[in-house]
């Protein structure tokens, strides 16, 4: 939430108080939460705040502090400042193309231009794939609805543009003003100003661009919730509600400014939430703002406001009833016939066992095609590829040392990946100081890598199984046993045709895929 006045008011970060503990609430079972949302729940304000940085997880907003007490495995942060129900619709909808305040004008009031249609277009898969791989979405949209705009409005009034779509007309102005919650007082003030000012026209050009666009909010909620359930059917919506920031502020009477206004907004949510089993109301009328505290016209939540605002989602939240099924083997959870990211390889089967796990490292960016056009799910997997996975799911640390590897040029895509496996016990060498990056590796191999490598993640490493079931199970390498014993076990690893476990086979792109998959959601 962007408000007027705050964009115009340089803001100071105040220092981030020590987040207190929410308690904990992992017993409710939600696995993966994405929360869309704008600058309330980017953390616009916040000490770890960073303007123009997409997608952070901002310690101390309230959908971080959500996440550490679910205990969720993966928090996607998907809110931008300034977005409206009007950007997110336009992400989950391919014909709906927005207004002149995407278009034209968003990008005066916020840091990027990415609201624009041509960069919502780009980021359309992710925010789709988002909901449908999580089991618990929040929804903290609709402050900025009317308020930009309004301000849309006013830019291209002063521009001289014209706006189309607003009726400007005179007498229509006393009957709209209402609509918005303002009440008799705001027309009376607004009165008085095109009396002092000389602006018969302009202003209410202006406020009946916010009735419209309040208008427009309703049936863009309803259209947003209905397209993310068509998407994901069982996931649980936490709708977080309005506060008024302003709430001290009065025009006439007793009446806060704007109570009327977010008060019905919080109404539509509560008759959503009826209509649909899975969707939460969360409540926060009560959330501080800076301004209550600074009274500088930043009408973004405090510290404490983003404490209050995770209590309410959290206290609100129910036991979750459809929760996302282990990622096994062979399991897909992903839909056919929607993933854009492996249909634009060609060799890659959407039919196949491998398609979520394809999808899930291309996404993750743990792995990349071999060509523009390729992925080859079949190619054996080298000891460098694998590196480099691994160095790609610890982030690309630029603190890696550097290779000293005899066969590890420094030059090569893999040489940072070499070191820092080597570094932490994750993957050793070779005698005469070799890292043997060429060599292709076996899959009793893998499961020794990847049993190392849940000691360095300290994950669990004890679980064991009798591996006499599999028809080659005596083939399997004294050095390995343990390795392949947990990572069957512990859901890693499956056997091929025939019961086999073909211990000593190359590794295939495309089990790696699921493994690597499974190590991340499953262990």
């Amino acid at each position: 939430m962007v408000l007027t006045i705050a964009l115009i008011v340089t803001l100071t970060a105040s220092a981030a108080a020590a987040a207190p503990a929410m308690g904990d609430y992992s017993d409710l079972g939600y696995q993966v939460y994405s929360c869309f949302g704008d600058s309330i729940s980017a953390g616009f304000g916040l000490a770890d705040y960073v303007s123009g940085e997409k997608w952070r997880h901002v310690e101390g907003s309230y959908p971080v502090m959500v996440a550490d007490a679910l205990g969720v495995k993966q928090y996607n942060s998907f809110s931008l400042s300034g977005m409206r129900t009007v950007e997110m619709r336009m992400f989950l909808e391919d014909d709906y193309y927005g207004d002149k305040v995407t278009n034209h004008v968003m990008y005066y009031f916020v840091e990027d231009t990415d609201h624009t249609a041509e960069c919502i277009e780009k980021e359309r898969k992710m925010f789709r794939d988002g909901i449908r791989n999580s089991d618990l979405i929040s929804l903290q949209l609709g402050f900025n609805d009317v308020w930009f705009t309004m301000l849309g409005t006013a830019q291209m009034l002063g521009r001289g543009e014209v706006y189309t779509g607003v009726d400007d007309a005179q007498d229509a102005f006393a009957d709209s003003v209402d609509q918005l919650g303002f009440g008799k007082a705001l027309k009376d003030a607004i009165d008085t100003l095109e009396t002092i000012v000389g602006l018969p026209t302009l202003l209410p050009t202006i406020i009946l661009s916010g009735v419209q666009a309040k208008q427009q909010y309703f049936e863009n909620y309803e259209t947003i919730v209905d397209e993310i359930y068509e998407l994901n059917p069982d996931i649980t919506i936490a709708a977080i509600g309005y506060y008024n920031p302003v709430k001290t502020l009065r025009l006439g009477r007793s009446q806060g400014l704007l109570d009327l206004d977010f008060g019905q907004m919080n109404d539509y949510l509560k008759e959503l939430e009826l209509d649909h089993e899975n969707f939460y109301y969360v409540p926060v009328e009560e959330t501080e703002s800076r301004f209550d505290v600074t009274h500088d016209f930043d009408m973004h939540p405090t510290e404490k406001g983003h404490v209050y605002l995770a209590q309410q989602m959290l206290k609100t939240l129910p036991k979750n009833a459809n929760p996302l099924p282990p990622v096994m083997p062979g399991a897909p959870d992903l839909p056919d016939g929607i993933d854009t990211i492996c249909t634009a390889f060609t060799d890659i089967n959407t039919m196949e066992w491998y398609h979520n796990a394809v999808h899930y490292v291309l996404q993750n960016q743990i792995m990349s095609g071999t060509t523009t056009t390729t992925f080859s799910p079949d190619m054996s997997v080298t000891r460098g590829m694998m590196a480099q996975m691994i160095y790609a799911m610890e982030g690309r640390p630029a603190t890696a040392p550097s290779a000293s590897f005899r066969d590890v040029p420094s030059t090569m895509y893999y040489a940072s990946a070499a070191a820092f496996v080597s570094a932490n016990g994750i993957m050793t060498g070779y005698d005469g100081n070799s890292f043997g990056p060429e060599d292709s590796l076996t899959r009793e191999q893998l499961a020794t890598v990847l049993r190392s490598y849940a000691d360095y993640k300290n994950k669990q490493t004890t679980k064991t199984q009798d591996l006499s079931s599999f028809a080659d199970a005596s083939s399997v390498s004294f050095w390995a046993k343990d390795a392949v014993a947990w990572a069957v076990a512990s859901g890693l690893m499956a056997g091929r045709d025939g019961g086999r476990l073909a211990p000593q086979d190359p590794i295939r792109r495309c089990e790696v895929a699921q493994m690597v998959m499974n190590f991340n959601t499953v262990l």
